[in-house]
């Protein structure tokens, strides 16, 4: 019976994905990238869940594998009040709120979907990096080979330890 169910449900998402991505084809700017992308995500999601066999656990693994230019597509839904104090200060919002999760999974206990509750946190403080990156004039892709160049400077010199930027 539970199994009966689980195709049942699995049925109705597909359905569901199906409309959602007609409806994100035809009404959207950017409409068949964002909603490829968001896609994908909800289908990670699901096969990451529900894996129950090597196919699903592999198809999950590999969504991960396109390339997209997330800043790119990310500022386009930036509203025009969410200007770089805005970006800022949500950046620090966005951190406030993992942190209140992961203050509840150990007060309460991990919830059940407290992996995905985290990605989608990270998503968000993500969304915020990439707006003070833009601020800034700097890509993503610049934060991070500036960041890894910084790494592998303190790695050579044997600093990975300690504290202080100018290490």
């Amino acid at each position: 019976m539970l199994q009966s169910l689980d195709q049942d449900v699995t049925r109705q998402v597909d359905a569901d994905e199906h409309h959602l991505a007609v409806l994100g084809f035809s009404s959207r700017p950017f409409g068949t990238q964002v909603t490829a992308h968001q896609l994908m995500y909800t289908l990670e999601d699901h096969f990451a869940v529900h894996a129950r066999d090597v196919q699903h656990a592999f198809v999950a693994q590999h969504l991960g594998a396109v390339n997209l230019d997330y800043q790119a597509e990310a500022m386009s839904f930036r509203l025009p009040t969410a200007n770089a104090d805005y970006a800022l200060q949500n950046l620090a919002g966005e951190v406030g709120e993992l942190l209140s999760l992961k203050a509840k999974a150990i007060r309460d206990g991990r919830k059940m979907d407290h992996d995905l509750q985290t990605k989608k946190e990270l998503g968000d403080i993500l969304w915020c990096v990439a707006a003070v990156a833009e601020d800034h004039g700097f890509t993503l892709e610049d934060v991070a080979r500036g960041n890894l160049w910084k790494l592998e400077g303190r790695a050579a010199a044997g600093t990975l330890k300690g504290s202080g930027d100018d290490r």
